[in-house]
Protein backbone atom coordinates (compact mmCIF):
# COMPACT_ATOMS: atom_id res chain seq x y z
CA UNK A 1 0.00 0.00 0.00
CA UNK A 2 2.98 2.61 0.79
CA UNK A 3 4.40 1.57 -2.41
CA UNK A 4 1.48 2.30 -4.43
CA UNK A 5 0.68 5.43 -2.15
CA UNK A 6 4.22 6.68 -2.99
CA UNK A 7 4.10 5.79 -6.61
CA UNK A 8 0.39 7.82 -6.72
CA UNK A 9 2.01 10.92 -5.60
CA UNK A 10 4.77 10.32 -8.10
CA UNK A 11 2.37 10.49 -10.81
CA UNK A 12 0.45 13.25 -9.73
CA UNK A 13 3.43 15.16 -9.33
CA UNK A 14 4.63 14.06 -12.83
CA UNK A 15 1.35 15.20 -14.29
CA UNK A 16 1.08 18.40 -12.28
CA UNK A 17 4.84 19.37 -13.19
CA UNK A 18 4.02 18.51 -16.99
CA UNK A 19 0.99 20.61 -16.86
CA UNK A 20 2.93 23.53 -15.48
CA UNK A 21 5.62 23.29 -18.23
CA UNK A 22 3.13 23.08 -21.09
CA UNK A 23 1.08 25.92 -19.57
CA UNK A 24 4.44 27.86 -19.17
CA UNK A 25 4.90 26.22 -22.57
CA UNK A 26 2.12 28.13 -24.05
CA UNK A 27 2.81 31.40 -22.14
CA UNK A 28 6.35 31.66 -24.16
CA UNK A 29 4.17 30.65 -27.43
CA UNK A 30 1.65 33.36 -26.47
CA UNK A 31 4.05 35.83 -25.98
CA UNK A 32 6.16 35.39 -29.24
CA UNK A 33 3.03 35.38 -31.35
CA UNK A 34 2.13 38.94 -29.75
CA UNK A 35 6.00 40.08 -30.06
CA UNK A 36 5.67 38.47 -33.65
CA UNK A 37 2.87 41.14 -34.39
CA UNK A 38 4.18 43.53 -33.09
CA UNK A 39 7.41 43.53 -35.59
CA UNK A 40 4.89 42.59 -38.49
CA UNK A 41 2.92 45.81 -37.63
CA UNK A 42 5.79 47.83 -37.40
CA UNK A 43 7.58 46.54 -40.79
CA UNK A 44 4.33 47.05 -42.67
CA UNK A 45 4.07 50.61 -41.34
CA UNK A 46 8.54 51.26 -42.44
CA UNK A 47 7.34 50.01 -45.81
CA UNK A 48 4.23 52.42 -45.93
CA UNK A 49 6.30 55.54 -45.17
CA UNK A 50 8.47 54.79 -47.35
CA UNK A 51 6.37 54.90 -50.27
CA UNK A 52 2.73 56.39 -49.64
CA UNK A 53 3.64 59.88 -49.22
CA UNK A 54 5.26 59.93 -52.39
CA UNK A 55 2.43 57.78 -53.47
CA UNK A 56 -0.41 60.46 -52.64
CA UNK A 57 1.66 63.14 -54.21
CA UNK A 58 1.81 61.20 -57.86
CA UNK A 59 -2.05 60.85 -57.74
CA UNK A 60 -2.14 64.54 -56.60
CA UNK A 61 0.12 65.03 -60.13
CA UNK A 62 -1.95 63.09 -62.12
CA UNK A 63 -5.26 64.03 -61.28
CA UNK A 64 -3.71 67.87 -61.98
CA UNK A 65 -2.18 66.39 -65.13
CA UNK A 66 0.89 67.63 -64.06
CA UNK A 67 3.04 65.44 -66.46
CA UNK A 68 6.24 66.60 -65.00
CA UNK A 69 5.44 65.88 -61.62
CA UNK A 70 3.56 62.65 -62.49
CA UNK A 71 6.95 61.73 -64.13
CA UNK A 72 9.13 62.52 -61.07
CA UNK A 73 6.34 60.98 -58.67
CA UNK A 74 6.28 57.74 -60.80
CA UNK A 75 10.10 57.53 -60.87
CA UNK A 76 10.68 57.76 -57.28
CA UNK A 77 7.69 55.77 -57.02
CA UNK A 78 9.17 52.81 -58.95
CA UNK A 79 12.32 53.25 -57.34
CA UNK A 80 10.88 52.76 -53.89
CA UNK A 81 8.97 50.04 -54.50
CA UNK A 82 11.87 48.16 -56.38
CA UNK A 83 13.91 49.10 -53.02
CA UNK A 84 10.82 47.50 -50.72
CA UNK A 85 10.59 44.22 -53.08
CA UNK A 86 14.15 43.74 -52.70
CA UNK A 87 13.94 44.03 -49.55
CA UNK A 88 10.73 41.53 -48.61
CA UNK A 89 12.77 38.04 -49.23
CA UNK A 90 14.75 39.23 -46.20
CA UNK A 91 11.89 40.11 -44.25
CA UNK A 92 11.34 36.76 -41.76
CA UNK A 93 8.26 36.29 -40.11
CA UNK A 94 6.91 33.37 -38.12
CA UNK A 95 8.69 30.67 -35.54
CA UNK A 96 6.93 31.32 -32.60
CA UNK A 97 5.73 28.03 -32.17
CA UNK A 98 1.78 28.46 -33.05
CA UNK A 99 1.91 26.98 -36.09
CA UNK A 100 -1.23 28.13 -37.26
CA UNK A 101 -0.09 31.42 -37.00
CA UNK A 102 3.57 30.96 -38.48
CA UNK A 103 1.70 29.53 -41.56
CA UNK A 104 -0.21 32.73 -41.58
CA UNK A 105 2.80 34.62 -41.34
CA UNK A 106 3.85 33.25 -44.33
CA UNK A 107 1.00 33.77 -46.81
CA UNK A 108 0.65 37.34 -45.55
CA UNK A 109 4.35 37.63 -46.55
CA UNK A 110 3.77 35.83 -50.17
CA UNK A 111 1.06 38.52 -50.22
CA UNK A 112 2.57 41.41 -49.06
CA UNK A 113 4.82 40.58 -51.94
CA UNK A 114 2.30 39.71 -54.58
CA UNK A 115 0.77 43.13 -53.51
CA UNK A 116 4.19 45.39 -54.04
CA UNK A 117 5.07 43.26 -56.94
CA UNK A 118 1.43 44.66 -58.53
CA UNK A 119 2.21 47.84 -57.06
CA UNK A 120 5.32 48.00 -58.98
CA UNK A 121 3.81 46.83 -62.17
CA UNK A 122 1.22 49.31 -62.20
CA UNK A 123 4.11 52.37 -61.63
CA UNK A 124 5.88 50.76 -64.90
CA UNK A 125 2.58 50.98 -67.12
CA UNK A 126 1.96 54.62 -65.95
CA UNK A 127 5.26 55.65 -66.61
CA UNK A 128 4.76 54.32 -70.13
CA UNK A 129 1.93 55.83 -70.42
CA UNK A 130 3.57 59.36 -69.18
CA UNK A 131 5.55 59.29 -71.50
CA UNK A 132 2.99 58.51 -74.41
CA UNK A 133 0.20 60.53 -73.37
CA UNK A 134 -1.77 60.68 -76.68
CA UNK A 135 -1.74 56.77 -76.73
CA UNK A 136 -5.36 55.18 -75.82
CA UNK A 137 -3.47 51.88 -75.16
CA UNK A 138 -1.28 52.98 -72.89
CA UNK A 139 -3.72 55.03 -71.32
CA UNK A 140 -5.63 51.87 -70.90
CA UNK A 141 -3.03 49.59 -69.62
CA UNK A 142 -2.07 51.84 -66.96
CA UNK A 143 -5.80 52.12 -65.57
CA UNK A 144 -5.85 48.21 -66.09
CA UNK A 145 -2.85 48.29 -63.83
CA UNK A 146 -3.49 50.70 -61.68
CA UNK A 147 -7.03 48.97 -60.54
CA UNK A 148 -5.86 45.27 -60.49
CA UNK A 149 -3.22 46.44 -58.27
CA UNK A 150 -5.45 48.35 -55.85
CA UNK A 151 -7.81 45.05 -55.81
CA UNK A 152 -4.69 43.58 -54.99
CA UNK A 153 -3.54 45.96 -52.43
CA UNK A 154 -7.05 45.64 -50.91
CA UNK A 155 -6.52 41.59 -50.25
CA UNK A 156 -3.55 42.24 -48.85
CA UNK A 157 -4.63 44.96 -46.14
CA UNK A 158 -7.85 42.55 -45.14
CA UNK A 159 -4.97 39.83 -44.76
CA UNK A 160 -2.72 41.95 -42.41
CA UNK A 161 -6.08 42.70 -40.27
CA UNK A 162 -6.86 39.23 -40.00
CA UNK A 163 -3.26 38.42 -39.19
CA UNK A 164 -2.05 41.79 -36.51
CA UNK A 165 -5.78 42.32 -35.10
Amino acid sequence: QTGNTARTRTVRSNRTEKAASQQQSSNEIQTKVFEEKERIEKKIQEYENIHLPNWYKLVEALETSDITDSYKYAETAKRQTKEILDDIPDVEWGNTGDKEFDIQCEQLKNKMLEAYTAKYESIVKLIIFIENPDSPEKMTEAIVAVEESADIWEEFIDEVSEVIY
